[in-house]
């Protein structure tokens, strides 16, 4: 049975009572290099990006789904459609 805890980003080697923080992350610290167009980086950002991939995919399947009218994806696919339309958008100007 294991914890669900991932050991391998720490060193064991130090011990919890001195730095807590270098036993738990310490590898991690040492190794990761931080994208060069943020200041941070980790497990947050992570499963921000995942989700937006997720949310992107969605919202385009049902761009290109031709739903049925009036269901939530002909609702979410047709309002994607009309953002992506920039001709449109542009001939329309400030109109609503």
């Amino acid at each position: 049975m294991k914890s669900g805890i991932d050991l391998s980003h720490g060193y064991p080697e130090v011990r919890p009572q001195d730095d807590l923080f270098r036993h738990v992350n310490g590898k991690w610290i040492d190794t990761h290099e931080i994208p060069a167009d943020r200041a941070s980086d980790g497990a947050f950002h992570h499963l921000r990006e995942e989700s937006e991939k997720n949310i992107r995919t969605i919202i385009e399947e049902a761009a290109a789904s031709k739903a049925a009218v009036g269901t939530e994806a002909q609702k979410v696919g047709d309002l994607y459609a009309s953002f992506m339309d920039e001709a449109k958008i542009e001939a329309l100007g400030i109109s609503p």
